[in-house]
């Protein structure tokens, strides 16, 4: 997981430096393939629902407009649902909730309806990792905490953050 964490940053972070967010970072937009010399890379699809921060007025005559509901509501970040807003750190919060599922096996905040699993979400419920992977390294563990962080302020400012916390983690186990 820590390898697609850091090719995913990597890509979300070239996109956020193009002012351009994904909208819809789940395990189906991510595709592993591998290189010529058999390493496994990630990078996401599906930028069919991205948008471009910054538009004055949305365009009519694009796919969604201002208020629109986009993409997997089981990825929202709690300030996507409560306030409609779409910045660069709600791409990382659903790129959270991928690593957490992609780990798990299962999502950190699942109700038994969409409106309990949003309330989870904006609550900030979750099972914490460790109790369904005990498994997965405690670095990485905070890693994925710290992307699902309910708050805004206190996730990863940047996707270029995360990605360097992550290879320093990495790089002292």
């Amino acid at each position: 997981c820590q390898k697609i964490a850091l090719h995913m940053l990597s890509a979300l972070e070239v996109a956020h430096e193009a002012n351009v967010l994904h909208r819809d970072v789940t395990p189906e937009a991510i595709v592993l393939e591998e290189r010529p010399d058999g390493r496994l890379h990630a990078r996401p699809t599906g930028f069919g629902l991205d948008k471009h921060l910054g538009d004055a007025a949305d365009d009519p005559t694009a796919i969604t407009m201002t208020g629109q509901g986009v993409g997997n509501p089981a990825y929202k970040a709690p300030e996507t649902i409560l306030q409609g807003v779409l910045a660069p750190r709600t791409d990382r919060y659903a790129l959270g909730v991928t690593l957490y599922e992609l780990a798990a096996g299962r999502r950190p905040n699942e109700g038994d309806s969409l409106s309990a699993m949003l309330a989870a979400h904006v609550r900030g419920e979750m099972t914490p990792l460790e109790e369904v992977r005990f498994d997965v390294s405690a670095e990485f563990r905070r890693f994925v905490h710290g992307l699902l962080a309910r708050d805004p302020l206190t996730r990863f400012q940047s996707a270029e953050e995360a990605r360097e916390a992550l290879e320093r983690d990495a790089a002292s186990s």
